[in-house]
């Protein structure tokens, strides 16, 4: 990656959504400033964060003011609860917002920031603003955008972390994946480890052979049974993958999945364009689920209520013979959410980008 010729076109982000991750910036910060020693590209870092309390803000805050000017970017709002209620359709039983609603309205505000206001197709990264003392906002809803990176020419890798682990994410790994195969995907999803040395997100996680969230198996998806034959059969697959790269050096350690996250992607840029996070299933989402023929039609016995209350519903109803596929609430809310990457990868491959991967040699540990 040391072509002075492809340093405008190579350029690396690490970005990321927070809340009250003041303990592990420090970690996150070395990470970056090892990137950018050993890239020899030009890197940025983006984050957006919302309703710290632990000083997360003011931590941000100072390391854009320190970093070299057009550096680090960063974005900090305050808002109160009624505006998340707002935000979300999902609620849980005492009337508090969807988690994974809030956590997509947070990623989708960090794609605004990668890509431009609703992701426009022909964004790029202005020249950084002077140097300003630089402060949290605090009013509702307010902004506080700081330090944009530089150069007309938009980087060409997003490297989105998770940034609560206190692990430094895995720089060698990254810069390694990116040369090899510069080119040849447009999603790497990392084997994130957790310390048994078994996947550590399987919320995020689809494939062929797990193709559904709670969504559908309702909390059956969330028995120690489930998550233990996920866990086994993925952890089973990468082995026998890396086994067969040693018999066919040509192969990469590339896994195909739909989805997945496991604390750390690394995305083409171009791959992002016109995308958006959603925590309630999607038509992209809806489409591939039906393509797939093997969710049967709700009985027509089957209780839509319980005590009074509808256990899910219809939300892509054709007509009164197509009602289409019925999505059960779950997870603890009145509603039939699911995780934010889910919808995403399927809008990703909507717009024919689908070469998305676990890379099994892109470890990362949690702990």
């Amino acid at each position: 990656m040391n072509d002075p010729n492809k340093k405008d076109q190579s350029g690396i982000i690490v970005c990321g959504v927070c809340k009250n991750v003041a303990s592990t910036l420090p970690v996150i910060r070395a990470a970056f400033e090892e990137l950018v020693a050993k890239a020899g590209v030009p890197c940025w870092a983006v984050f957006y964060e919302n309703n710290s309390d632990d000083g997360t803000d003011t931590e941000l805050m100072k390391w854009a003011s320190d970093a070299p000017a057009g550096q680090v970017k960063v974005q900090c709002d305050k808002f109160v609860k009624e505006e998340e209620l707002n935000r979300c359709v999902a609620r849980t039983y005492d009337n508090k917002p969807c988690r994974m609603e809030q956590i997509a309205h947070a990623r989708n505000m960090l794609l605004d920031m990668l890509l431009g206001e609703r992701g426009s197709p022909n964004p790029s990264f202005p020249p950084p603003p002077s140097r300003e003392t630089l402060t949290p906002s605090r009013g509702s809803g307010e902004h506080t955008v700081q330090a944009r990176p530089v150069g007309g020419s938009p980087a060409r890798y997003v490297v989105m972390i998770d940034m609560d682990n206190p692990v430094p994410f895995p720089v060698n790994a990254i810069l390694h994946c990116i040369a090899r195969d510069p080119d040849g995907f447009d999603a790497l999803v990392c084997n994130g480890l957790n310390p048994m040395g078994y996947m550590y997100d399987t919320y995020a996680y689809r494939d062929a052979q797990f193709p559904f969230g709670p969504e559908v198996m309702r909390e059956a998806f969330w028995s120690g049974q489930h998550q233990y034959y996920v866990q086994t059969a993925v952890h089973n697959k990468t082995l026998f993958h890396n086994r067969q790269m040693k018999h066919n050096p040509v192969l990469l350690p590339y896994v195909p999945i739909a989805s997945g996250f496991n604390g750390l992607c690394i995305f083409r840029r171009e791959a992002l364009k016109g995308l958006r996070y959603s925590a309630v299933p999607t038509p992209e989402m809806n489409a591939e689920y039906q393509a797939m023929k093997c969710i049967p039609p709700l009985a027509e016995t089957a209780k839509t209520h319980l005590n009074g209350a509808s256990v899910g519903m219809y939300l892509f109803s054709k007509d009164e013979k197509d009602k289409g596929i019925f999505y059960f609430h779950n997870s603890g809310y009145n509603f039939p959410v699911v995780c934010e990457h889910v919808p995403f990868f399927a809008g990703m491959r909507a717009q024919n980008r689908r070469r998305i991967y676990l890379c099994t040699d892109l470890v990362w540990n949690w702990i």
